[in-house]
């Protein structure tokens, strides 16, 4: 019998009258009938945690939380040390010798966007730190179009995949593609 199916019969014996609630000991006895579910594998180990102020269940007793051991994934795992220095550096960065300096300001608050909410899960993904922050060592900003952090121009990301950025340009959907980018040899932070 389909889940629907049960719940419309539950309905049609409501709407007759039949309040036919089952007692306490009727609800264990079934309980105990049925099969044990597992949630985990039973080798798997958990950690139940005490909190200062633990939830009260219906019965008036304490709720415990169950912890399970969190494994690094690419979302959680940290940012290579050498790239949390550099953004560090690029927030003290001054504007290098480049023909439109009024657009380092927006380079850096990108890149110091992609270092805080993407970066981390960009890498995991399989994307080289130097997609993401790098440039070609030139006077011309125009010129430095292969990384991230200098095409987003402003534009908020929305997604990363193993494969692109979708970014939100307006009401237009741009894509940063993942490609070779053989002209970067630089990061932002070794401009000045």
């Amino acid at each position: 019998m389909s889940l629907k199916a049960i719940a419309h019969e539950t309905l049609a014996r409501l709407r007759a009258g039949e309040t036919g609630h089952e007692t306490e000991e009727e609800t264990r006895m079934k309980q105990a009938q049925q099969p044990e579910t597992r949630f985990i594998e039973p080798d798997a180990c958990f950690t139940p945690m005490k909190h200062e102020k633990p939830q009260i269940s219906a019965n008036k007793s304490s709720c415990f939380t169950v912890s399970f051991p969190m494994h690094e994934t690419h979302e959680t795992k940290p940012l290579p040390g050498d790239i949390i220095a550099g953004l560090a550096k690029l927030q003290r960065t001054r504007a290098p010798k480049i023909k439109r300096p009024e657009l380092w300001a927006e380079i850096v608050r990108d890149g110091l966007q992609i270092g805080t909410h993407w970066a981390s899960q960009a890498i995991g993904l399989g994307w080289e730190p130097l997609h993401l922050f790098g440039c070609e060592p030139s006077a011309d900003p125009d010129q430095w179009n292969e990384s991230l952090a200098v095409q987003l121009a402003g534009r908020s990301i929305r997604a990363v995949d193993a494969t692109a950025f979708y970014l939100q340009d307006g009401d237009r959907r741009v894509l940063f593609n993942r490609r070779p980018r053989p002209g970067l040899s630089k990061f932002l932070w070794e401009l000045s």
